[in-house]
């Protein structure tokens, strides 16, 4: 089952530059953000562990999302800045790790 998740969210992935060749950067950003990926994996989780891991994984998702908006947003800020793209990856995976930590903080003293 893991295998098909890798094939579809491959092929999602390898299909982006030709998507933003033929209709836009923009629709090529939302490409990356059609949910196969995430309805797999739940698919996956729920068929290995059932129900209540699956439950525990959907909310651990919904808490991750600001992670994922600051991602962008640094994204974002630092492209429009002019910075190398390295650079803008790796400060937009630094503000991702740092947030979630800080939510997974918030979430321990709930």
């Amino acid at each position: 089952m893991y295998w098909v998740i890798f094939v579809i969210s491959g092929f999602i992935v390898a299909s982006v530059p030709w998507v933003a060749g033929h209709f836009g950067s923009r629709v090529a950003g939302y490409l990356v953000l059609i949910p196969v990926m995430m309805l797999l994996s739940f698919s996956v989780q729920y068929i290995s562990h059932g129900p209540k891991a699956t439950t525990d994984m959907i909310q651990g998702t919904l808490w991750g999302l600001p992670s994922l908006l600051i991602f962008g947003l640094v994204a974002l800020f630092a492209l429009r800045n002019h910075s190398s793209l390295p650079l803008a990856m790796v400060l937009s995976l630094v503000g991702w790790f740092v947030s979630l930590l800080v939510i997974n903080n918030v979430l321990a003293r709930i």
